[in-house]
Parts: C-alpha cells; sequence; structure tokens
C-alpha cells in the first residue's frame, strides 16, 4: 500500500468517527429534549454527563468501529479511529479540567 492511499485510508477513519461523534451527540441532545417533554428528569443528568463526557463514553462507539475496520483488515482507517478518539479524550481532559478550575477559582 502506498503511502498517499494510507493516509487517505486514515482520513476515513478520522472521518467515520467525527461522524460517530455528530451521531451520538444529536442523538443525546434528541433523548434530553425527550426526557424534558416526557417529565423523566431523573435521566437527564445522565444524559448530560455523557454528552460532556464524550472522552470516556466514545468507547461505546469507537471501539467497535475500530474492530470492524481491523476485521475488514483496513488497519490505517483503524489507525485513524484510534487517533481520533485519543485526540477527542485528550481535548475533553483538557477542557473538563479547564472548567473546574474555573469554577474552583469561582467559588472556592
Amino acid at each position: 500500500m502506498t503511502q498517499n492511499s494510507s493516509r487517505k485510508e486514515m482520513l476515513i477513519g478520522l472521518g467515520s468517527l467525527f461522524f460517530a461523534h455528530v451521531v451520538f451527540v444529536v442523538s443525546l441532545v434528541s433523548l434530553l429534549w425527550i426526557t424534558d417533554w416526557l417529565s423523566l428528569y431523573m435521566l437527564q443528568p445522565i444524559i448530560s454527563l455523557a454528552v460532556f463526557g464524550i472522552g470516556l463514553s466514545q468507547l461505546i462507539y469507537a471501539v467497535p468501529l475500530g474492530l470492524r475496520f481491523r476485521r475488514k483488515r483496513r488497519f490505517s482507517a483503524m489507525k485513524g479511529v484510534i487517533i481520533g478518539a485519543v485526540i477527542t479524550a485528550l481535548l475533553c481532559g483538557g477542557c473538563f479540567v479547564f472548567f473546574l478550575w474555573m469554577l474552583s477559582s469561582m467559588y472556592g
């Protein structure tokens, strides 16, 4: 496999994960709206935590996506999924620490 097609496959993996992120967040926000409409307030903190903690909740769909690419022997696409998942987790972790620091400086 040439280096150019390997990069293209990696971008396919990154794009697939990005699409999965969008679908996940849109579905959870829709679920938040439905639980508010049905007055199921006990589920809202759980759903909100899943949206804001996407770094961990991405394991629900990133691992099967990576395994699917591996089963199809598209290892460069699998690497793209892994790279995207790591970047997402690092960004979410950094934002989480920043917001905790902001809250502690405001109320501490």
